[in-house]
């Protein structure tokens, strides 16, 4: 009885997988347009996987492990007879939309060592389905952000080979833990700040069942050396990462929600500034009483799990971190709750709080994938529109391979896949890139105005990676002299024969800005 159980079960989760694999599919590999949305990272994706295939190498430095899974997906595409470029967007349509569909199956796995082989439960049945479905809609379908994408399935199997470690201890299990961080380490960045933040949880839950134990202070240790261990890899690989951490942990307090109450905003924003900081800490005290009241015992690797997991769906959120990292820590949340549902409902003597909080998550599932396919298939005809008129800028005549776009943020990537020319972030642009040309062109896209803030925020002459992100995303600003030569409905080319007057450059000839007419 218990083996049919547990055939059942897997035949559940496999079939959920299944379905979540072929919507994907429908959606992004055969119903939608190259041209994705100026905002969007697919174009970077394919950019950097041809870079790979051409040259051995990738034309921007970045964690490389996805990357070259879409390189071997797309050279046996070749293989069999797809063109190159054709194979780069089949391969990397393949990828996603097989891989966020699998975070079911490392979940499904820690629901049921966490129900101790019992039969899975409605519950556990919508808590699968929710890890199969939810990334689809919180990393858009879930092309704009391919490695976030990756990294959530990551992270789910670090989640269960971690449950399984705190059961019962093994070389084995902790060799595949150190692997899974490796690989995190190796992917994405935001991942491993997720998963170092989830060792930080456990050594916290640890002390508070614990003490300062043995294991405590080995958790601990290993949590430390592993995270060191990690960023070494990556100053290796991507120096400039960690750089960037530096250069974000000196804004991060100013731009946190702590900081903000301290620092900035009228009584109104401050007390909407104070609710944000209080109620997650609500919400946790609550959860902390309510897992110790619970009618069922739990094993002290269960309770501590628990536990972890409710510190870290708490620092996904915390007040002290800068609020633009929030929102891809956001990202990550679905999978602690996922666990926090499963095991306290599961051990809650109420039958509505057994599944009542998996129902709402698996409806907001429901509701964020009609949505999001609703919305995907409601741009579709206007991305062909622009796609169509890409095309027709290639064909024109206007450029060639050797000149130069300057761009915004998201169309940098496009303009280097759609249209073949070496193509530049106004924030990465020097005077000699621009004054060494008879000619360069500036793509200006029907972008919001991101900031209204100056550039140069500080006033020091130079962009920080912070400053250079929010000024990525404003409009460029040009003078009257530039003259269009393409209008595309939501984007124009203007050509320029000479250095605008108010773009500003610093002493080394790094783009700081805009002189008049600054806003």
């Amino acid at each position: 009885m218990k083996n049919s159980n547990r055939s059942a079960g897997l035949c559940f989760m496999l079939a959920v997988v299944g379905v979540s694999m072929i919507v994907r599919a429908l959606v992004i590999w055969f119903t939608r347009p190259e041209f994705a949305g100026w905002f969007n990272h697919t174009y970077y994706y394919f950019v950097q996987v041809r870079g790979i295939l051409a040259h051995g190498s990738m034309p921007y430095s970045d964690l490389p492990l996805l990357f070259y899974f879409y390189a071997a997906a797309a050279k046996g595409l070749t293989f069999l007879g797809l063109a190159p470029e054709a194979a780069i967007v089949n391969s990397t349509r393949l990828l996603m939309s097989v891989v966020p569909a699998l975070t079911a199956v490392p979940v499904f796995f820690l629901l049921r060592t966490m129900g101790r082989g019992e039969r899975m439960t409605l519950g556990d049945r919508l808590l699968v389905a929710a890890a199969s479905f939810l990334p689809l809609n919180l990393v858009h379908m879930p092309e704009l952000l391919q490695k976030n994408s990756f990294g959530l399935f990551l992270f789910a199997c670090l989640l269960a080979a971690v449950f399984s470690a705190l059961q019962e201890f093994s070389i084995l299990r902790g060799v595949s833990i150190a692997i899974l961080l490796a690989l995190i380490g190796v992917s994405h960045f935001g991942t491993l700040a997720v998963a170092i933040l989830f060792f930080a949880s456990v050594a916290i839950s640890l002390f508070v069942t614990d003490g300062l134990s043995k294991r405590t202070v080995a958790v601990l240790a290993g949590g430390i050396g592993s995270g060191v261990a990690a960023l070494s890899l990556i100053f290796l690989l991507v120096p400039e990462r960690v750089v960037r951490i530096v250069e974000y942990g000196k804004a991060n307090l100013g731009n946190s929600l702590l900081g903000k109450l301290i620092f900035e905003g009228s009584p109104i924003d401050k007390i909407l500034y104070l609710g944000a900081i209080i109620a997650p800490l609500v919400l946790l005290f609550l959860a902390i009483r309510y897992l110790r009241n619970l009618p069922v015992e739990m094993s002290p690797g269960t309770s501590t799990f628990l536990l972890a997991n409710l510190f870290l769906a708490y620092l996904l959120v915390a007040p002290f971190f800068d609020t633009s990292l929030v929102p891809r820590f956001l990202l990550f949340l679905p999978l602690p709750a996922i666990v926090i549902f499963g095991g306290l409902f599961r051990n809650s003597g109420s039958r509505i709080l057994r599944t009542g909080p998996a129902i709402v998550l698996a409806l907001i599932c429901a509701v964020m994938v009609f949505g999001e396919v609703m919305g995907t298939v409601m741009r579709n005809e206007s991305n062909r529109r622009t796609q169509t008129e890409l095309v027709r800028l290639r064909e024109s005549g206007i450029l060639v391979p050797g000149d130069l776009i300057v761009t915004s943020y998201g169309a940098n990537p496009a303009c280097n896949w759609f249209l073949g020319t070496k193509s530049a972030l106004i924030t990465a642009v020097e005077r000699t890139d621009l004054s060494g040309r008879e000619r360069f062109f500036v793509l200006v896209t029907e972008t919001a105005a991101f900031d209204e803030l100056p550039v140069d925020r500080d006033g020091d002459g130079r962009l920080s990676d912070v400053e250079k992100y929010y000024a990525s995303r404003r409009p460029i600003e040009l003078l009257p002299e530039a003259r269009s030569v393409f209008n595309g409905g939501d984007f124009e080319l203007f050509e320029l024969r000479t250095v605008p007057a108010n773009w500003k450059f610093d002493g080394e000839g790094r783009w700081i800005g805009y002189g008049e007419g600054e806003r």
